[in-house]
């Protein structure tokens, strides 16, 4: 099977070895491989192995646990998907594709090795999957399910089933040898022949895409039960003849295939003849990908049509020097990931989503200009924060000259918002309906809140004006009473999570400690390889020997910072590590992970703040030293 052949060519190289070897070996495309070392990091940590990046050069296979390993080069790498959902839907969703007619729920069971009840289940998830390709489930009475909708978009579904998921894929599915027995080699070697001769300039993703939709098309003639999509195209149907004379001719069904081929061809354009197209197929795979970022950060990138339009704008010369293997090096990647930590975590998933799609390797240089269009979409939402309330109600004492210095400054905040004064002896005569949000100097008894309700100063002063301002910018509180001083960055720091220790093996000491966090309540089961997938695709090593380490994905139990200080500093890739922060955080926390990002900050410039955390003797030592420096 592949993936041992991969595992094979890794552990016998002392050296990284690059993408071009390894699909050389397994007579495979480099996206195919690309897709499977996507797979082997993500298991990597629980199998005994770590596989590393080596920039410019290629993979390098590291073991950590010889017992653990072995283990899972004499497993059947296929193995039972039941307990596997995301490859038990991809499974579902190649078998429906790949019947001539319907499948009754108890074949699907058989196959899936899962209940009837599940396959009701994993059935309505594949709807909503297939809704965006204009496809749908039938199900009838008798005789079973198929996947209905016209042959065109079965093969898009499955195209970008192959690119996004195809390291999840069993030898169960036909699909896993398409490319294997060379048709994809073959027809890419025509396809670009062909156009060149046509001047018609094809990227590189473009003819990979009708390559395999080619091969695809070869397999399919045979199950095909799906209306034909044919739009005629003057232009592009003389080459598309001759590709398919060139690539399959003992086509059957030649008129009907060069109309597929052309429709497919007219969808993934070219730069210099179709722009609009290329434009508009980058805006789609911009928005389904953010569309994932949002579900994974509880965010709402996807409904910022500004930026959708700049992550184009970027993306389109982007790919280009990807393509021409130029791409630009950024001298600020450091200071950047420091100062915007949330946005580059949010960048990085991004364009591992997009990725997927593409098949663009983009650089860890190139991310970290992205996430300044992240970071700039994260301010305009906390702005928006501000400008839902559009009526407040300021409570005082007396709502005589303390109410109207209030007033005064928290027009500064809410611009242009109405702003009324009351007295809390006037206060029964108030609806609260009638507002937004009311800031109050004083508790009052508040039943059956419907707005917020903040507790405030009597005189609010400069710097506690300013952090109203950004508490109300992060939009996290609930109805009724709450307080500035309700959450504090302290709180995240436990006496559990808390360790002076001595290592040398940086990628290990994470492993451990995100471990203890899952056992202690803290992190889910997936915490710990979460945290070394994303160390593994770009280290979180800022300057000045601190770390600040976290999931790939957020989603605590339990809210917390791992606090980890080294006796002696450690060295990895290059950088020391004297002090590690852990983060832990819950979705849709990204303001969070901004504040200690914050304190980061500050700890690298002070260096006397700095000396003084990392000298801590104990929990309370340090909890001591960090409320000096914040």
């Amino acid at each position: 099977m592949r993936i041992k052949l991969i595992m094979t060519q890794l552990l016998s190289s002392d050296y990284p070895v690059s993408i071009e070897r390894l699909a050389q070996a397994c007579d495979v495309s480099k996206r195919t491989i690309q897709s499977e070392l996507k797979y082997l990091s993500g298991i990597a940590t629980k199998h005994g192995f770590i596989l590393e990046t080596i920039r410019g050069k290629g993979y390098l296979l590291g073991i950590t646990d010889d017992l653990a390993l072995n283990r899972f080069l004499d497993l059947d790498l296929v193995g039972n998907t039941a307990s596997h959902p995301e490859v038990r839907l991809l499974q579902m969703m190649f078998l429906l594709l790949d019947t001539p007619g319907y499948l009754t729920s108890t074949k699907l069971a058989t196959e899936c090795q899962i209940s009837p009840s599940t396959v009701r289940k994993d059935l309505k998830k594949i709807e909503d999957i297939i809704g965006s390709y204009e496809l749908e489930i039938e199900n009838k009475p008798y005789f079973g399910t198929l996947i209905k909708g016209k042959e065109h978009q079965k093969r898009k579904l499955l195209i970008d089933l192959l690119y996004q998921e195809r390291e999840q894929m069993t030898s169960q599915t036909v699909y896993e040898d398409v490319i294997k027995k060379g048709t994809f080699s073959f027809n890419y070697a025509i396809i670009q022949k062909e156009s060149l001769a046509d001047n018609r300039l094809f990227n590189e993703d473009s003819l990979d895409r009708l390559a395999l939709y080619l091969a695809i098309g070869k397999h399919r003639h045979q199950v095909s039960n799906g209306e034909l999509d044919v739009i005629e195209e003057a232009q592009l149907k003389p080459l598309c003849e001759k590709i398919l004379i060139s690539a399959w001719p003992s086509c059957a069904n030649k008129e009907e295939e060069i109309h597929l081929l052309m429709n497919e061809m007219r969808d993934v354009g070219s730069f210099e003849k179709n722009q609009e197209s290329q434009e508009k197929q980058i805006i789609g795979r911009i928005k389904r990908s953010l569309a994932q970022v949002d579900q994974k950060f509880s965010t709402t990138f996807n409904e910022d049509q500004e930026l959708v339009m700049s992550l184009k704008n970027h993306l389109l010369p982007l790919i280009e020097r990807v393509i021409s293997e130029n791409q630009l090096e950024n001298p600020l990647i450091d200071d950047v990931y420091a100062r915007y930590a949330d946005a580059f975590s949010v960048s990085l998933y991004f364009i591992e989503v997009f990725n997927a799609m593409t098949n663009h390797q983009i650089t860890a240089d190139e991310v970290a200009y992205l996430s300044l269009y992240f970071a700039g979409s994260i301010e305009k939402q906390k702005n928006q924060n501000l400008k839902r309330y559009r009526r407040v109600l300021i409570v005082c004492t007396s709502g005589g000259g303390a109410a109207y210095l209030l007033k005064m400054k928290l027009e500064s905040i809410f611009i242009g918002a109405e702003i009324e004064t009351t007295s809390v002896v006037n206060l029964e005569q108030i609806d609260q309906r009638d507002y937004d949000i009311i800031l109050s100097t004083m508790m009052f008894d508040l039943e059956h809140a419907a707005i917020p309700v903040i507790k405030l100063t009597n005189f609010l002063d400069d710097v506690e004006q300013e952090q109203l301002k950004r508490y109300i910018k992060t939009g996290t509180f609930d109805k009724g009473f709450t307080s500035m001083n309700d959450f504090s960055l302290l709180d995240l720091f436990k006496p559990d999570c808390f360790e002076i220790v001595e290592a040398d093996d940086y990628l290990g000491l994470l492993e451990s400690r995100a471990k203890r966090l899952s056992v202690l309540g803290y992190a889910n089961a997936d915490y710990p390889a979460n945290v070394l997938k994303r160390e593994l695709s770009m280290t979180t090593i800022y300057g000045q020997g601190i770390a600040g380490p976290h999931g790939i994905e957020m989603g605590a139990i339990k809210e917390c910072l791992d606090v980890i200080i080294l006796k002696q500093s450690l060295i990895y890739q290059d950088k020391k590590v004297k002090l590690i922060f852990l983060i832990n955080l819950d979705k849709g926390h990204l303001h969070l992970h901004k504040q200690i990002s914050r304190l980061i900050m500050t700890l690298m410039s002070d260096s006397t703040a700095r000396k003084r955390v990392e000298a801590a003797t104990d929990f309370d030592d340090f909890i001591k030293k960090i409320k000096n420096t914040l």
